[in-house]
C-alpha cells in the first residue's frame, strides 16, 4: 500500500485519470500567490444524545477576520493558510474547478476550503469545511464568501 502524505508537510500529488487535463485552473487563479477570502453565513451542527443539530453560523460573529491563503506555491502544491486562530501549512489541489486547500488545525481537527475558479460581483466563490472534535462531540461546519487575489 502507498503511504498517504503527511498534510503537515505537503507533497505533489498526481491527478487522476479523468481530471488529468487541464490539471490545473485557468489565469488567474494558476498565478496567485496570495489570496484574502472573507466569509459570512454558514452552518454548523452539534451532536447531542438524541443525534445532530445543525444551526445557521455567521462567521464574521462567530471568528471575525478573513482567510489568507499566502506562500501559494504551484509547483509544490502548498500554501500557508492565515486565520484568526493562527497560521498553519496546508496542501494545495488545483483542479479545472479552482484551488482546493487542506489543512491539519492543532487539534487534529481538518479543514478544507475551495476557491473557485467562478467569480461572481463579490469576487471568486468560496467554502471552507472545518471538521472539528471537541470533548463534547464533533462540531463540524461550513461557511460562504467570497476572495480576492493579492498578488
Amino acid at each position: 500500500a502507498t503511504p498517504i502524505p503527511s498534510l503537515s508537510t505537503p507533497a505533489p500529488m498526481a491527478a487522476p485519470a479523468a481530471m488529468a487535463a487541464p490539471a490545473t485552473p485557468s489565469v488567474p487563479l494558476a498565478a496567485a500567490k496570495a489570496i484574502e477570502c472573507t466569509l459570512g453565513p454558514g452552518a454548523v451542527a452539534e451532536w447531542a444524545p438524541s443525534g445532530p443539530t445543525a444551526s445557521l453560523h455567521d462567521w464574521t460573529r462567530a471568528r471575525g477576520g478573513t482567510i489568507t491563503f499566502e506562500a501559494i506555491d504551484h509547483r509544490n502544491n502548498a500554501a500557508r493558510v492565515v486565520g484568526s486562530a493562527g497560521a498553519a501549512e496546508a496542501f494545495m489541489i488545483p483542479t479545472p474547478a479552482g484551488l482546493h486547500f487542506i489543512e491539519e488545525a492543532p487539534g487534529g481537527s481538518v479543514h478544507v476550503s475551495t476557491v473557485f475558479q467562478l467569480a461572481g460581483a463579490q469576487g471568486f466563490y468560496f467554502v471552507t469545511s472545518r471538521h472539528v472534535l471537541r470533548q463534547d462531540g464533533p462540531t463540524p461546519g461550513q461557511y460562504y464568501g467570497s476572495c480576492r487575489i493579492l498578488r
